[in-house]
């Protein structure tokens, strides 16, 4: 499979809880960085295309039953996803709060 995007920039919508899709074709390992944002959780979302109706959140297999989430405050913050999520190949970030603003992710992506 060739490798994608090694940086791409997705936004989230003022007033919004989703981000734009994310290309993870070729991505082995993978980061999100989020720039201040309203304080919320986010919730990763994946498919195997691009069909929005199909985006489905991720569990983690550390915590049986447990979505994966990350709990991002005011301020730029920086994390590394998941082991497995470069099994998909579209993904796209969910928050619970309605941003105040449009906000700008920013994923960095290696083979």
């Amino acid at each position: 499979m060739a490798y994608s995007n090694p940086i791409q920039y997705v936004t989230v919508a003022q007033s919004a809880t989703i981000s734009g899709d994310i290309d993870l074709k070729g991505a082995k390992s993978i980061a999100l960085w989020a720039p201040t944002v309203t304080s919320c959780q986010a919730y990763l979302q994946v498919n195997v295309d691009t069909t929005s109706a199909n985006f489905v959140r991720v569990y983690d297999p550390t915590l049986v039953g447990s979505q994966w989430m990350w709990s991002v405050g005011v301020g730029s913050a920086a994390i590394p996803l998941s082991e497995g999520i470069e099994t998909f190949s579209n993904a796209r970030v969910e928050f619970d709060i309605a941003q105040s603003d449009v906000r700008t992710l920013q994923i960095l992506t290696k083979p």
